[in-house]
């Protein structure tokens, strides 16, 4: 399923609101100095910097988010899609996070495809007629 951010964006340059049926809704976002949607959070009294305080909206199906998540697992010497999640929500807020991050392992880690893999069970089957009877 293909999900764009584009009507959101357009959404929040106009009017600053999104329609009542957006997925975004919930999450309350909106755009930054930069153009970049954010996640309004309730950190804005904390002493994190903006970055954490409000991270970026990012889409389940984009290329750039497959490769963020590759280097936050590799960097993190192969651990869990849940130790992945958790770091990388400090700056970016993923639609779907927990299913595109064990997806985008699945696929695209080697390493963790090959340790975790189950072994192939080659089931027996009888021999023909031909060969058994001589």
């Amino acid at each position: 399923m293909q999900y764009s951010l584009e009507d959101e964006k357009q959404a929040l340059k106009q009017s600053n609101k999104l329609a009542p049926k957006s997925k975004l809704i919930r999450i309350n976002p909106y755009l930054d100095s930069n153009g970049i949607l954010r996640m309004r959070g309730r950190l804005q009294n904390s002493g994190l910097p903006e970055e954490e305080q409000h991270p970026i909206i990012l889409v389940c199906d984009s290329q750039l988010l497959t490769l963020l998540i590759i280097k936050y697992h590799k960097e993190s010497l192969h651990s869990s899609p849940r130790d992945v999640l958790c770091q990388m929500t400090r700056y970016f807020w993923i639609i779907r996070g927990r299913r595109t991050i064990q997806n985008a392992i699945r696929k695209s880690c080697f390493h963790c495809r090959c340790k975790y893999s189950e072994p192939y069970n080659d089931e027996m089957v009888n021999l023909p007629v031909d060969r058994v009877c001589s």
